[in-house]
């Protein structure tokens, strides 16, 4: 058994050593082409798992193929786009799973080395996604049996690239608005210009510019609507009021986004041992920070679904380190990021019959409604994210008991912060004022109370921040 646990060790700190390659590489390359970025992507991968062929095969979407883009010893030219579902490349993008063979037969396969053939022992397709979006596919042949260390590197990676993939194809769309906007820009400043030359086309050109400006509202209708598929989107990342009131003996959602979307969410998840809840606060608001807010989410789902990292301060520091690697803080000036709750509720009671809870935020406060008594809980002064180093980083884990019928309030700064017509915030002072008079009242009524509390102090002043406020009982 020691000795398992010692090649598990082994396996864990070689896979962790050659990811950190791997994204060295990815930020190195990102700023290049495509093209060179994607063989660079290849070659490594080749040289850490001993590949002696590599392909990535690119989803066309207008054409439902995979395309070879990127290869490794390998004649790109000779290889045929793969129609999706067609062969196991084909399989492998349709099904977005993993595929490994191994034990070859002799006959299947072989391949010239320096003029000396080899027969293929294992061939390994990988698919490239981010969320449910597939951008690719990677292909990989082995003149050896190949271990589980390199398959589960090779997964890893793959999802690494399915973030940058992501950004690329952003990136691109953005690129391509641009360059649309400055051509109907250029066109418009002409036509002013023409306008201002000939009196004689006054009313020609006027009708042009009508027509310019007709144009732009109608594009202008169609980016609403997009943003508004996109509010779709992200509400339905959001664990719904009802969805918590089944999970907890009670609960509510105060979910207000400055804009149609929001910088702001929430997020829940649960298994056997532990119910899990946090509240996050992204930079910005709009659509920029609900683009940051669909990483975060996809982090959480990761750490903590998938790699099954319970610790909330393990959690916020992998989150920390996830965010810097996939917008590249390490070497550019981006500082992006965000502020956050986490909490872990323990499903088993103590012999106390309480609830162990553990807790750690930054930038963030939760705050313990029990018997009358309001108890906050305060996170560390830094954010998660941004240009700070990550080598001295620690995050504080808060432990604490609490029996049934206890409640939890989770909030970000958009409700404390929120201005009157002097500029006045609300404040924390007014907000544990309202827990404290509403401490034994149910939390529907809580509710009810906190909303009419911050009309009373907002009036008809507009909305200055995204604003998320989450109450949950025991």
């Amino acid at each position: 058994m020691q000795l398992l646990k010692m090649l598990s060790r082994t396996e864990e700190k070689w896979i962790n050593e050659h990811i950190l390659k791997f994204d060295d590489t990815l930020r190195k390359h990102f700023n290049r082409d495509k093209k060179a970025f994607l063989n660079a992507i290849i070659h490594s991968l080749s040289i850490s798992t001993s590949a002696v062929k590599a392909i990535f095969y690119e989803l066309k979407h207008s054409e439902l193929k995979l395309e070879p883009v990127a290869g490794y010893a390998t004649k790109l030219s000779s290889i045929k786009h793969i129609p999706i579902g067609e062969g196991l490349v084909g399989q492998c993008a349709k099904n977005k799973n993993l595929i490994h063979i191994q034990d070859l037969a002799q006959e299947y396969a072989t391949i010239n080395i320096s003029n000396i053939k080899f027969n293929l022992r294992s061939i390994l397709l990988v698919p490239v996604t981010f969320t449910e979006n597939l951008y690719g596919v990677i292909e990989l042949h082995f003149i050896i049996d190949l271990p589980s260390k390199s398959v589960n590197f090779v997964t890893r990676a793959a999802n690494s690239l399915g973030v940058m993939m992501e950004s690329i194809r952003k990136s691109e769309e953005t690129e391509a608005q641009k360059e649309k906007l400055t051509q109907k820009e250029k066109i418009l400043k002409k036509s002013v210009t023409t306008l201002n030359r000939t009196k004689g086309e006054v009313e020609k050109q006027k009708q042009r510019a009508e027509n310019a400006l007709k144009e732009l509202s109608i594009q202008s209708q169609r980016v609403n609507e997009s943003i508004t598929y996109a509010q779709r989107i992200q509400q339905s990342i959001l664990p719904s009021e009802q969805k918590l009131k089944e999970e907890f003996r009670d609960a509510f959602v105060i979910f207000k986004p400055k804009d149609i979307v929001s910088g702001d969410f929430y997020w829940y998840a649960s298994n056997d041992l532990y119910q899990f809840i946090s509240v996050v606060d992204c930079t910005g608001h709009g659509v920029p920070g609900a683009f940051m807010s669909m990483i975060g989410n996809t982090l959480l789902n990761q750490i903590i679904l998938d790699k099954k990292e319970f610790n909330p301060a393990n959690i916020l520091f992998d989150i920390h380190r996830g965010i810097q690697l996939n917008l590249l803080q390490d070497n550019q000036k981006n500082k992006d990021g965000m502020d956050m709750m986490l909490c872990r509720i323990s499903k088993q009671k103590d012999k106390t019959g309480k609830h162990e809870i553990l807790v750690a935020g930054a930038k963030s406060y939760l705050y313990l409604m029990e018997k009358g008594e309001i108890t906050p809980f305060k996170g560390n002064s830094q954010s998660i994210g941004g240009g700070q180093t990550h080598k001295n980083l620690n995050f504080t884990l808060k432990e604490f008991k609490a029996e049934a019928g206890a409640k939890l309030i989770l909030l970000t700064d958009g409700w404390i912060d929120n201005a009157n017509q002097e500029r006045k915030r609300y404040g924390s002072k007014r907000f544990k004022t309202v827990l404290k008079s509403n401490s034994f009242s149910p939390l529907p009524i809580l509710k009810e109370k906190l909303l009419e509390d911050m009309v009373l102090h907002q009036k008809t002043v507009e909305q200055r921040d995204d604003i998320t406020l989450i109450g949950i009982e025991l």
